[in-house]
């Protein structure tokens, strides 16, 4: 049980951390290029210029994939061009090209995550499934021969017991366990003897 809690706790753990880290890196840059997209459409060129520069300045602080520093570096490149006045349609159209692709090194990297997990997961219900099998067949071996302990254990008291009654006082239990029934099987042996000893004070 111990193992199986701790097993699992583990692998939950793990498969959490994996779902949070894709939530706080991909889905956090897909709100920036959002942003930084409807920034461009603002009418406001300065109010778009400004929300620009502050989902820009996030994602600069947010790169996790291969190749997302190259690009989020060439979009600042252009961004300051645009910035200085080369407001055209061009260098507009760059802008989103990058956005686009940053968002798509993102999407599917939040694919490839989310196959990730899916197989982990996979993997952990295999494992748990095969330590939950092992731990039931050991517990069940476990209480078999604990009962069959136990019920062999009361059966030769019982027939030392039978034993006595017939006045067969030479009768032992040979209990090897140092556990409660080694206790019993050591009082029992000296009842006998004692018994024994008395029977043969008798007879003389």
């Amino acid at each position: 049980i111990i193992t199986l809690a701790v097993t699992g706790s583990y692998y939950i753990n793990k498969l959490a951390d994996i779902s949070s880290a894709t939530l706080k890196n991909n889905y956090q840059t897909l709100e920036f290029t959002k942003n930084m997209i409807q920034a461009l459409d603002e009418e406001n060129k300065d109010l778009g210029s400004k929300k620009f520069e502050d989902n820009l300045q996030k994602q600069e602080n947010n790169i996790t994939e291969v190749g997302e520093s190259d690009v989020t570096k060439d979009l600042r490149e252009t961004f300051e061009m645009y910035k200085s006045g080369k407001q055209d349609d061009a260098t507009e159209a760059q802008l989103r090209q990058m956005i686009l692709h940053i968002q798509e090194l993102n999407m599917n990297a939040i694919i490839r995550k989310n196959a990730e997990a899916s197989k982990a997961t996979k993997n952990v219900f295999a494992l748990i499934t095969m330590l939950g099998t092992l731990c039931f067949l050991l517990s069940f071996t476990f209480v078999i021969n604990f009962l069959g302990m136990i019920a062999n254990a009361i059966s030769e008291l019982a027939n030392g017991i039978q034993e006595i009654a017939n006045k067969n006082y030479s009768s032992r239990l040979n209990f090897a366990s140092k556990d409660e029934f080694g206790e019993v099987a050591g009082a029992f042996n000296d009842i006998a003897k004692r018994l024994d000893e008395f029977e043969h004070s008798n007879l003389n």
